[in-house]
Formats: structure tokens, sequence, C-alpha cells
């Protein structure tokens, strides 16, 4: 029940990996076709290392770093919460059901991060040039953010677009 996850070096970029048996290192988690049909749907097995060096792409596994914390953006003066549509649409919400919900992750410089809907991962926020904050599946300049405590006559925190320097307000 152990695997050893090993990076793939794709033009000096690693997006992909290979899921090893750590007992049985000949043995690769791999994707196939039901029936070895491409039409079937895909299910997972392992496979001989030897199968591997035949069609290596079936071999590859993405990656996605989905740690990060789980929050609210309230506004204690109107007492709504930030939410996400299922359109991925920002609006203002009493609610605090999950699509008020926003996962705040590192971006890996250890200054900035990234804020992204819960229900919709890869959706991030994004400021542009006038100030306008959207969900884009991009992600750049204009989706890294910065937290900072509040002043210290409030409380919490306040988040302000790395890029522009701009405060995150309702």
């Amino acid at each position: 029940s152990l695997w050893k996850i090993e990076p793939i070096n794709k033009k000096g970029k690693v997006s992909l990996y290979t899921i090893s048996s750590a007992a049985l290192e000949k043995y690769y988690l791999s994707t196939a076709a039901e029936g070895g049909e491409q039409t079937m749907p895909a299910c997972v097995k392992i496979s001989n290392v030897g199968d591997m060096e035949n069609d290596h792409q079936r071999h590859f596994v993405e990656i996605q770093n989905l740690s990060g914390e789980l929050c609210f953006f309230s506004s204690p003066l109107y007492e709504k919460r930030i939410s996400c549509s299922h359109e991925g649409y920002l609006s203002m919400s009493s609610n605090w059901k999950g699509w008020e919900v926003f996962r705040i992750a590192e971006v890996g410089d250890g200054v900035h991060v990234r804020i992204s809907s819960w229900t919709h991962d890869t959706k991030v926020l994004h400021s542009d040039i006038d100030g306008k904050v959207v969900t884009k599946e991009e992600t750049g300049a204009f989706s890294k953010w910065v937290i900072e405590l509040a002043p210290e006559n409030l409380d919490g925190v306040v988040i302000k677009s790395a890029l522009l320097g701009r405060y995150l307000h309702y």
C-alpha cells in the first residue's frame, strides 16, 4: 500500500509524475481503457515497467496541490460573505455554505498567495487594472495576493493585490 511519486522533468518544468509501487518497483500505476479499446472508460491498474516503454503516456500522472487554508471572507459591517456562484461569478451573500468558502494557498515564493473558490478549484480571484475582481482559470501576476494583519485598531487581516497594491474590499 506504499507508493513512490517521482517527477518527470519536461522542458525544465515538472508537471507530470510517475507513481510506482514501493514494494514492487517494477510496477507502475497506469490508466488504460477497459477492454483495451479507446472508446471505453478509463480504469486504473498497475503495469510492468516494460509496458511503460511501449506506451509511456498512460503512466504519467498530473498532480495538483490543493492544500491551503479554507476560509470565509466576511464583511462584519454588512454581515455578508464573498460568494462564488456555480458559473464562477462573485457576489455577496448572507449564507455560510460551500459557495462562500475559499482556499488560500501559497504560490511558492513565501510572500504571495492564490485565492480560489472551494467549489471551483480552478477559479482563482483575479484583479484587473481598474480594480475589478473576478474569477478566472488562469494564474498570473493579477491572481497573486498578499495577506497582512489589519491595522492596530481593527481585527483580522487585510488582503491586497500583489501587483497593484490595492486592497480587496466590499
